[in-house]
Protein backbone atom coordinates (compact mmCIF):
# COMPACT_ATOMS: atom_id res chain seq x y z
CA UNK A 1 0.00 0.00 0.00
CA UNK A 2 2.80 2.44 0.84
CA UNK A 3 4.43 1.83 -2.56
CA UNK A 4 1.21 2.85 -4.32
CA UNK A 5 0.87 5.90 -2.10
CA UNK A 6 4.48 6.91 -2.79
CA UNK A 7 3.98 6.44 -6.54
CA UNK A 8 0.79 8.50 -6.35
CA UNK A 9 2.51 11.34 -4.47
CA UNK A 10 5.43 11.34 -6.93
CA UNK A 11 3.01 11.34 -9.89
CA UNK A 12 1.03 14.25 -8.42
CA UNK A 13 4.22 16.22 -7.78
CA UNK A 14 5.37 15.61 -11.37
CA UNK A 15 1.95 16.66 -12.71
CA UNK A 16 2.03 19.84 -10.62
CA UNK A 17 5.55 20.63 -11.82
CA UNK A 18 4.68 19.99 -15.48
CA UNK A 19 1.54 22.10 -15.13
CA UNK A 20 3.41 24.98 -13.60
CA UNK A 21 6.49 24.83 -15.82
CA UNK A 22 4.95 23.92 -19.16
CA UNK A 23 1.16 24.12 -19.41
CA UNK A 24 0.60 27.52 -17.77
CA UNK A 25 3.31 29.33 -19.81
CA UNK A 26 2.04 27.68 -23.00
CA UNK A 27 -1.50 28.88 -22.26
CA UNK A 28 -0.17 32.40 -21.59
CA UNK A 29 1.74 32.27 -24.89
CA UNK A 30 -1.40 31.18 -26.72
CA UNK A 31 -3.39 33.98 -25.12
CA UNK A 32 -0.66 36.50 -26.06
CA UNK A 33 -0.67 35.30 -29.67
CA UNK A 34 -4.44 35.58 -29.79
CA UNK A 35 -4.38 39.18 -28.48
CA UNK A 36 -1.64 40.30 -30.85
CA UNK A 37 -3.27 38.48 -33.77
CA UNK A 38 -6.50 40.42 -33.15
CA UNK A 39 -4.50 43.68 -33.06
CA UNK A 40 -2.73 42.76 -36.27
CA UNK A 41 -6.01 41.90 -38.04
CA UNK A 42 -7.66 45.14 -36.94
CA UNK A 43 -4.65 47.17 -38.06
CA UNK A 44 -4.53 45.42 -41.45
CA UNK A 45 -8.24 46.14 -41.89
CA UNK A 46 -7.58 49.82 -41.15
CA UNK A 47 -4.74 49.86 -43.67
CA UNK A 48 -6.91 48.25 -46.34
CA UNK A 49 -9.63 50.83 -45.73
CA UNK A 50 -7.05 53.64 -46.25
CA UNK A 51 -7.44 55.13 -42.78
CA UNK A 52 -3.76 56.12 -42.50
CA UNK A 53 -1.91 58.91 -44.26
CA UNK A 54 1.45 57.23 -43.57
CA UNK A 55 0.73 53.59 -44.37
CA UNK A 56 4.40 52.60 -44.19
CA UNK A 57 4.52 53.31 -40.46
CA UNK A 58 1.33 51.30 -39.96
CA UNK A 59 2.88 48.44 -41.95
CA UNK A 60 5.89 48.56 -39.62
CA UNK A 61 3.48 48.00 -36.75
CA UNK A 62 1.99 45.03 -38.61
CA UNK A 63 5.42 43.48 -39.19
CA UNK A 64 6.31 44.00 -35.53
CA UNK A 65 3.05 42.32 -34.48
CA UNK A 66 3.78 39.39 -36.82
CA UNK A 67 7.30 38.97 -35.42
CA UNK A 68 5.89 39.04 -31.88
CA UNK A 69 3.40 36.32 -32.80
CA UNK A 70 6.14 34.24 -34.41
CA UNK A 71 8.54 34.55 -31.45
CA UNK A 72 5.95 34.56 -28.65
CA UNK A 73 7.30 31.39 -27.06
CA UNK A 74 10.69 33.09 -26.59
CA UNK A 75 9.23 36.17 -24.91
CA UNK A 76 10.06 36.21 -21.22
CA UNK A 77 11.00 38.88 -18.72
CA UNK A 78 14.65 37.81 -18.71
CA UNK A 79 14.83 37.88 -22.52
CA UNK A 80 13.29 41.36 -22.60
CA UNK A 81 15.77 42.61 -19.99
CA UNK A 82 18.76 40.99 -21.74
CA UNK A 83 17.66 42.40 -25.09
CA UNK A 84 17.37 45.87 -23.60
CA UNK A 85 20.80 45.63 -21.94
CA UNK A 86 22.58 44.10 -24.93
CA UNK A 87 21.77 46.89 -27.37
CA UNK A 88 24.02 49.95 -27.22
CA UNK A 89 22.32 53.09 -26.01
CA UNK A 90 22.80 54.95 -29.29
CA UNK A 91 21.13 52.12 -31.27
CA UNK A 92 17.98 52.06 -29.15
CA UNK A 93 15.14 53.14 -31.36
CA UNK A 94 11.50 52.70 -30.55
CA UNK A 95 9.81 50.63 -33.27
CA UNK A 96 6.48 51.96 -32.03
CA UNK A 97 7.52 55.61 -32.31
CA UNK A 98 4.67 57.95 -33.26
CA UNK A 99 6.69 61.12 -33.88
CA UNK A 100 6.20 62.86 -37.19
CA UNK A 101 2.75 61.44 -37.88
CA UNK A 102 -0.55 63.22 -38.50
CA UNK A 103 -2.79 63.69 -35.49
CA UNK A 104 -5.31 61.18 -36.89
CA UNK A 105 -2.61 58.55 -37.40
CA UNK A 106 -1.21 59.15 -33.93
CA UNK A 107 -4.65 58.78 -32.40
CA UNK A 108 -5.33 55.49 -34.20
CA UNK A 109 -1.87 53.97 -33.75
CA UNK A 110 -1.62 55.01 -30.08
CA UNK A 111 -4.41 52.60 -29.19
CA UNK A 112 -2.65 49.75 -30.98
CA UNK A 113 0.61 50.67 -29.29
CA UNK A 114 -0.94 50.67 -25.81
CA UNK A 115 -2.68 47.35 -26.39
CA UNK A 116 0.51 45.76 -27.72
CA UNK A 117 2.63 47.05 -24.84
CA UNK A 118 0.02 45.81 -22.35
CA UNK A 119 -0.01 42.36 -23.98
CA UNK A 120 3.81 42.15 -23.91
CA UNK A 121 3.93 43.23 -20.26
CA UNK A 122 1.25 40.74 -19.24
CA UNK A 123 3.05 37.92 -21.07
CA UNK A 124 6.46 38.83 -19.67
CA UNK A 125 5.32 39.32 -16.08
CA UNK A 126 2.52 36.79 -15.64
CA UNK A 127 3.16 34.24 -18.38
CA UNK A 128 6.71 33.13 -17.63
CA UNK A 129 8.45 31.72 -14.55
CA UNK A 130 11.01 34.55 -14.57
CA UNK A 131 8.15 37.06 -14.50
CA UNK A 132 6.47 35.19 -11.62
CA UNK A 133 9.67 35.34 -9.58
CA UNK A 134 10.07 39.04 -10.36
CA UNK A 135 6.47 39.79 -9.34
CA UNK A 136 6.77 37.67 -6.18
CA UNK A 137 9.91 39.54 -5.13
CA UNK A 138 8.88 43.00 -6.29
CA UNK A 139 5.29 43.06 -5.02
CA UNK A 140 6.10 43.09 -1.29
CA UNK A 141 8.89 45.60 -1.84
CA UNK A 142 6.59 47.89 -3.85
CA UNK A 143 3.82 47.55 -1.25
CA UNK A 144 6.15 48.49 1.60
CA UNK A 145 7.51 51.37 -0.45
CA UNK A 146 4.02 52.61 -1.25
CA UNK A 147 2.89 52.34 2.36
CA UNK A 148 5.92 54.19 3.71
CA UNK A 149 6.11 56.74 0.91
CA UNK A 150 6.23 60.25 2.28
CA UNK A 151 3.49 62.51 1.02
CA UNK A 152 4.24 66.21 0.98
CA UNK A 153 1.33 67.14 3.20
CA UNK A 154 0.47 64.31 5.55
CA UNK A 155 3.40 61.90 5.75
CA UNK A 156 3.19 58.23 4.86
CA UNK A 157 0.00 56.28 4.34
CA UNK A 158 0.59 54.35 7.57
CA UNK A 159 1.07 57.58 9.53
CA UNK A 160 -2.15 59.04 8.10
CA UNK A 161 -4.08 55.86 8.94
CA UNK A 162 -2.68 55.91 12.47
CA UNK A 163 -3.79 59.54 12.92
CA UNK A 164 -7.29 58.77 11.63
CA UNK A 165 -7.72 55.81 13.97
CA UNK A 166 -6.53 57.83 16.96
CA UNK A 167 -8.85 60.69 16.00
CA UNK A 168 -11.81 58.30 15.67
CA UNK A 169 -11.18 56.86 19.13
CA UNK A 170 -10.81 60.32 20.64
CA UNK A 171 -14.02 61.61 19.05
CA UNK A 172 -16.10 58.55 19.93
CA UNK A 173 -14.95 56.88 23.15
CA UNK A 174 -17.66 54.23 22.72
CA UNK A 175 -15.41 52.46 20.18
CA UNK A 176 -13.39 50.89 22.97
CA UNK A 177 -16.36 49.72 25.04
CA UNK A 178 -18.08 46.39 24.76
CA UNK A 179 -21.46 46.42 23.12
CA UNK A 180 -24.43 45.53 25.21
CA UNK A 181 -27.39 43.78 23.69
CA UNK A 182 -27.80 41.95 20.43
CA UNK A 183 -26.14 43.11 17.26
CA UNK A 184 -29.30 42.42 15.27
CA UNK A 185 -32.99 43.11 15.60
CA UNK A 186 -35.84 40.66 15.24
CA UNK A 187 -38.61 41.85 12.98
Amino acid sequence: MSVLLTAYVVAMAMFAWISLAKIVPDCATSQFRYRVWRLRDALVDDIRHDKYHDQERARKFVSLFERAIEHASELSLLNVIFLHISRPHNERTDPLDLKGLDADDVERLAGYREDFERAVAMKALFGTPSGWIFVAVLSPIALVGWLTKKDHRDGSLLARARRHVVADFELNPAFGRKRRGPLYQHI
